[in-house]
């Protein structure tokens, strides 16, 4: 419907993909917006609906519980903007919940929930293979119906590769040759708008199959400019080459999750989400996987049916960590000022909740406080060499110490990955003075 509306004066006020830039912020009819007011207001809108429709049906319109699906792999501040936006009041642009209502979970867990809740057989290795609008995501979620635990994540993975990057090769195409028929420059945005909706309806009919059963070799993007019709027409094949990397950046995470887990036995993958209707991904994926059966499972409903199931019983999953995260510390500072690593403290598959805590020490005499950093990172090393491509930087905290503390004060800091992903740290003297999560989050990316 949004995407209908979104024409003319409306297409300035239409936001797509907003999950995808949570750092940003919009103008929207004359007024900034910022992403987390944007999903707020999403998330408000959602749980009316479901407070209407549970009141249709006369049972209790209540909500108790929220469960939001994210990408596999969205990161802590992506979460905490989320999670701000599901808490903040309603006055302020937000879903008004507490934060003991709300609960996450990767949305090809909640895919694989939902298969595996259909085939209710123990001890299956659910391979999900979710390619969405935005992100390609893989999990593999194995049943264990004999313990409290009955689901236990084995390895999750994303690239930041979706149908929307489909839509921007096609976008692309169309306006190269709109602009060679018409010798004009097609870069301005109600352009670019219209361009967008014809190259989406492309993409779309050349998932189509026609009257034969066979899938459309062949059709047209019809592009009105200025009074003006440009008819371009768009084949299969050149469809696919334009992004035939795309989909192998997606061959390339699945495949890191089957060595990673040695999941060389799985013998199916379950392809979920929007973009698994292209032909192209179906077929691409059988060629690349010849051994494995490849069975498209409900691509529009397994993860909010997965999610649902979530919500009734979410002690049931064991899920394990995105990233490994650890604190800046100094190696050598008297002889090196510059020299600082990396210490981990929670590593990447860990299984969650995870926690761990590290010994910090001051560096000069006196000092009146430790600033503990901690950063975000893919490394699977206890410590490693900083520089500024770890990152982010995602949380700090700062310990107040005695004004007379000597050189090599011992403090301890913990980490805390709790069983939504998210980050809490906390930091203490042998003193007795300490500091509990009181976070700075960082936003940037």
């Amino acid at each position: 419907d949004a995407e209908d509306a979104g024409q003319g004066y409306e297409a300035a006020n239409l936001v797509r993909e907003i999950k995808l830039d949570l750092f940003s912020t919009r103008m929207l009819d004359g007024k900034k917006f910022t992403a987390r007011q944007i999903v707020g207001y999403i998330l408000k809108y959602t749980i009316d609906m479901a407070k209407a429709i549970a009141e249709k049906k006369l049972i209790n319109n209540k909500v108790e519980h929220v469960v939001i699906s994210v990408p596999a792999g969205f990161t802590n501040n992506e979460k905490n903007i989320i999670l701000e936006a599901a808490t903040s009041p309603v006055s302020k642009g937000g879903a008004g919940l507490r934060k003991t209502q709300v609960s996450f979970i990767k949305e090809p867990v909640a895919a694989a929930l939902s298969y595996h809740n259909d085939s209710m057989k123990d001890h299956v290795k659910a391979l999900v293979y979710d390619f969405g609008g935005g992100t390609c995501d893989i999990a593999l979620v194995e049943s264990d119906l004999n313990t409290r635990e009955k689901y236990n994540v084995l390895r999750s993975e994303m690239t930041r590769v979706g149908g929307k990057d489909y839509d921007e090769r096609l976008m692309a195409y169309i306006t190269r040759e709109i602009e060679k028929k018409t010798g004009k420059s097609m870069k301005g945005d109600a352009y670019q708008e219209k361009i967008k909706r014809a190259a989406i309806k492309a993409k779309h009919d050349l998932s189509n199959k026609d009257i034969s059963g066979n899938y459309v070799k062949q059709v047209r993007a019809t592009v009105e400019v200025e009074g003006l019709t440009h008819v371009i027409r768009l084949s299969r094949e050149t469809f696919d080459e334009l992004t035939s990397d795309l989909f192998q950046k997606t061959i390339n995470t699945l495949n890191k999750v089957i060595k990673d887990a040695k999941a060389f036995d799985v013998d199916r993958i379950i392809c979920v989400g929007g973009s698994c209707n292209m032909p192209s991904v179906i077929e691409g994926l059988k060629r690349e996987y010849p051994d494995k059966q490849i069975q498209v499972y409900e691509p529009a409903n397994a993860i909010v049916k997965g999610g649902a199931i979530y919500a009734e019983g979410h002690k049931e999953v064991v899920d394990i960590a995105p990233y490994s995260y650890g604190i800046r510390l100094y190696r050598n500072y008297d002889k090196d000022p510059n020299d600082e690593i990396i210490r981990n403290v929670i590593f990447k598959n860990d299984p969650l909740p995870a926690h761990g805590e590290i010994n910090a020490y001051t560096i000069i005499e006196n000092q009146s406080g430790l600033i503990y950093r901690v950063f975000e990172n893919e490394e699977p090393d206890v410590r490693f060499q900083y520089n500024d491509r770890y990152g982010p930087e995602v949380m700090k905290i700062e310990l107040k110490l005695p004004p007379v503390s000597p050189k090599g004060t011992q403090t301890i800091v913990g980490l805390k990955l709790d069983k939504n992903g998210l980050l809490q740290i906390d930091a203490r003297d042998l003193n007795g003075n300490k500091v509990h999560s009181q976070i700075t989050l960082n936003y940037n990316k």
